[in-house]
């Protein structure tokens, strides 16, 4: 995993506090689905922290779900009814 994405692990929890339990390597299938999505949502924070339209319409065309319905001109322009719907929450969208 890369070393800025946040994961959840599984933890031990007693009188002393919160103990995360080490996990090791993922097997390579699960580590592929993983890095798919990790990819997708650093794309979609640059996305939401730059303003960056394309990068929004990139991590939404990642979604596996997203991707098994939608085409990729579907997707632009679900983006874009979304941006235009909520775009007094995200002036960085111009």
């Amino acid at each position: 995993m890369p070393p800025d994405i946040c994961v959840e692990v599984p933890i031990l929890v007693d009188g002393t506090g919160l103990h995360p339990c080490h996990i090791g390597k993922l097997p390579d299938q699960c580590a592929a689905l993983n890095a798919n999505r990790c990819a997708g949502d650093l794309l979609a924070v640059k996305g939401a922290l730059e303003g960056d339209v394309k990068a929004v319409e990139q991590a939404c065309a990642l979604d596996p779900l997203t991707a098994s319905v939608l085409t990729l001109d579907q997707i632009r322009s679900l983006v874009a009814d979304l941006l235009l719907a909520d775009k007094k929450y995200l002036p960085q969208f111009k």
